[in-house]
């Protein structure tokens, strides 16, 4: 044929079948639906998602008697704001440790807000208690829980969540009561943390709005070396919660299933856990779909193990062979393992149990879950590419025509025999058949080019341009004469136009 330029071109097509290519490691949308959880209070174990752990602090703050320590990262929810308010005034005395003054200008993303609303979030906090409370600061206490008269009347709990309305009722959360023994001990830890890793005073007097004053009245520390039997932590370089949770993988013959906000691949704790599912132990993980974690999660799926993921999963635990458990503060990394100021507690029997099933709850709620090799065929949802960054992709197409307009033939015979050089037709699995299709151009005799007289050259013709020989033939009738020629001269064959 003749194309509208005056060149000789004609039609070309290849289906591609894509049906039995296999896709590698993704994340796939799983379509579940927003659903509250249904497994809460059970066992002391709460999860997120109404007010029901927001009543249960203020329970217990508004339990106390004598004193209250509290610690979070962040402290925004109104509510356990006014109740302790409400607490000072009845002469309960309280002591806080926070790291949103000093981390206001990070932009970690497990805190919600703009660096702006943070500060004002902070500023907000210190005039709201300042004057009632002692608030002392300083980097990386990351442990939230609440304790009240841990001397006379212990009461207190642990929890995964920042004090923000959002933690608390869109998050994926755990929090888990403490007994009387967990009190105490985790009193210890917050001595340690209010007289040795904060770092300032933030008292602000709520009178003048400005002014950093004093408490009249501290926690007694004695400063003694403590090892904990009920709890585990870090701090100071007790690493515990960190061999607490390396034995017990080590120790999983079965199962292991492990949810954290952050899992850093080069951490000894998720090498174990690739290691434990290349053994053959299943390995389920509960994560965030974020570029922090893709490493990690592309490896364990690589092994074996299955990921389910959520954009606001930031509960920390940990259950081995359905046996032993751990609900914790710190993610998998450096700083929350090894440097950092965590808390871990170790769940009874029973409580093991309620978090097995809050795991397969999650399972329900999660928006993506992993897949290490599908068949294109097979796919009929959206995913997350694991090996490229978590770049989404719709779910493939049943056909799909791809039109490349005019492209050479590698040869004149190529042309006449209308083969298509297939190198040049990029991999494309957005559907699972692809008609590839174009106008394919032979070489044609240059322009300029100047005919030879030979009348040896029977039917053919040949001409030469800036030394370079040219066969030109008119048809296919010419293409075994036109070859045996271009072969005898070293040129190159044509068509004529």
């Amino acid at each position: 044929m003749v194309t509208e330029s005056g060149y000789f071109g004609q039609p070309v097509e290849k289906l591609v079948d894509n049906s039995n290519v296999t896709i590698g490691p993704s994340l796939f949308e799983s379509g579940n639906a927003e659903t509250p959880p249904s497994i809460s209070n059970v066992e002391g174990l709460f999860q997120s998602g109404d007010r029901a752990l927001t009543q249960r602090i203020r329970s217990i703050i508004s339990g106390a008697e004598d004193f209250i320590c509290l610690s979070s990262f962040i402290i925004q929810d109104s509510e356990i704001i006014d109740e302790i308010k409400r607490s000072y005034s009845r002469g309960v005395r309280v002591y806080i440790l926070t790291s949103a003054e000093v981390n206001a200008n990070d932009p970690a993303e497990e805190i919600e807000g703009t660096v702006e609303e943070r500060k004002a979030a902070s500023q907000k906090l210190l005039v709201d208690l300042g004057g009632r409370t002692l608030i002392k600061t300083g980097e990386n206490l990351h442990s939230k829980f609440i304790l009240s008269d841990p001397l006379t009347k212990p009461r207190g709990m642990l929890f995964t969540a920042n004090l923000t309305v959002r933690a608390i009722t869109q998050n994926l959360e755990l929090a888990v009561e403490l007994s009387k023994k967990e009190v105490l001990e985790l009193y210890r830890q917050f001595l340690a943390g209010f007289w040795v890793v904060a770092a300032r005073t933030l008292s602000l007097s709520s009178d003048t709005g400005n002014s950093l004053k004093t408490a009249k009245k501290y926690p007694e520390f004695a400063g003694k070396e403590y090892t904990p039997q009920e709890i585990r932590w870090t701090i100071g370089g007790q690493c515990l919660i960190k061999n607490e949770v390396m034995d017990a993988i080590a120790s999983a013959r079965e199962s292991i299933s492990l949810s954290a906000w952050t899992i850093d691949i080069s951490h000894p704790v998720a090498k174990s856990l690739t290691e434990k599912a290349s053994a053959g132990v299943r390995v389920t993980i509960f994560t965030r779909p974020h570029p922090a974690n893709v490493e990690f999660i592309n490896e364990i799926v690589k092994k074996g193990g299955k990921v389910y993921c959520h954009p606001l999963l930031h509960a920390k635990s940990l259950i081995v062979d359905g046996s032993c458990g751990l609900v914790m503060t710190a993610n998998v990394s450096k700083l929350g393992l090894d440097e950092g100021f965590e808390t871990g507690v170790i769940l009874t029997p029973r409580q093991v149990t309620v978090l097995k099933n809050i795991h397969e709850e999650w399972k329900k709620r999660v928006k993506y879950f992993s897949e290490s090799q599908v068949k294109l065929m097979e796919i009929n949802r959206g995913r997350l590419d694991l090996e490229n960054k978590l770049t989404p992709i719709a779910p493939p197409e049943d056909m799909k025509v791809v039109d490349y307009g005019k492209i050479q033939a590698d040869s004149l015979e190529s042309y006449f025999k209308k083969e298509w050089n297939h190198d040049r037709i990029e991999k494309d699995y957005t559907a699972i058949k692809i008609r590839h299709k174009a106008i394919l151009l032979p070489p044609l005799l240059p322009p300029g080019a100047k005919k030879l007289e030979r009348p040896e050259n029977g039917n053919v013709s040949v001409y030469e341009l800036q030394k370079q020989k040219f066969i030109c033939i008119k048809n296919q009738d010419q293409l075994s004469e036109g070859k045996s020629l271009a072969s005898k001269l070293g040129a190159q064959l044509v068509l004529c136009a």
